[in-house]
């Protein structure tokens, strides 16, 4: 749930969504046929967006959560953001096999550079896993303790109305899909108070997009009540 006990989880949903996308991302990258010049720029495209949302999401918290917790645990916060790092090295490592991957050159290449990009992601989908799960089980305490819900929702007002909307838009889709229904309507429900009626649009077209039409109307009913 987006609440613990009684208190309000800031990573509840993103993280959901980036866990959803990086179950899907990897499954993707598991069937690809490396050889086949569609399945291969199917996964390369997949990846790179992978990428850029954690990357965006990652920069969000170094900007809008971490420093919150810097005066009560600056070991933490040191702690969290040479994760980041370690996170940055594996994301340059893909990249590097991306590149390599869209170079012209033959079948068994082809293979052995999809297999190192295989298993480089299943490290990355490690990493980042356990990244989250620290994140949740040692930042939301101390968010907890030193400042109300309302603070804590207020932190990632910025995140919700940011400019990047494309980008805002495709982590709203990998949520929605990696969560419930009725998770859904909680969700969305929350947003609305929060943002303007011109993203909360975009969040209902997203979802109109993505969510099975069950899921959908039971959505608009509650939106709407």
């Amino acid at each position: 749930m987006e609440r613990n006990g009684n208190r309000y989880n800031t990573f509840y949903y993103s993280h959901k969504g980036l866990r959803g996308m990086l179950y899907s991302t990897g499954m993707k990258i598991q069937k690809t046929d490396f050889t086949d010049d569609k399945q291969r720029k199917e996964a390369v495209a997949l990846l790179a967006e992978v990428l850029e949302l954690i990357e965006r999401h990652s920069l969000h918290e170094d900007t809008y959560i971490f420093p919150h917790v810097t005066t009560y645990d600056g070991a933490l916060l040191a702690e969290l953001e040479e994760d980041h790092a370690h996170g940055h090295k594996l994301d340059s490592k893909l990249l590097q096999l991306v590149d390599e991957l869209q170079v012209p050159t033959n079948h068994t290449t082809l293979q052995s550079v999809g297999a190192e990009l295989f298993h480089t992601f299943n490290r990355y989908i490690a990493f980042h896993l356990e990244h989250m799960e620290k994140e949740e089980e040692k930042v939301n305490p101390l968010l907890w303790k030193y400042y109300s819900d309302e603070e804590i929702t207020r932190m990632k007002s910025p995140i919700v109305n940011s400019g990047d909307s494309g980008l805002l838009l495709k982590e709203i889709a990998w949520t929605l899909q990696s969560i419930s229904s009725n998770e859904a309507i909680q969700w969305l429900i929350g947003l609305q108070s929060r943002v303007s009626l011109e993203t909360m649009e975009g969040f209902k077209k997203v979802a109109k997009e993505v969510l099975p039409a069950g899921d959908l109307n039971a959505i608009e009913t509650q939106l709407t009540a």
